[in-house]
């Protein structure tokens, strides 16, 4: 795997951003 960033890699980091910072709101909280 190269670590070649690209568009698509940055933007899907920037997707998972919120996920990461708050991951009880993305994930069941009954």
């Amino acid at each position: 795997m190269t670590k070649r960033y690209t568009a698509d890699s940055m933007q899907l980091l920037e997707g998972l951003e919120p996920v990461r910072r708050r991951p009880g709101m993305y994930t069941d909280t009954t």
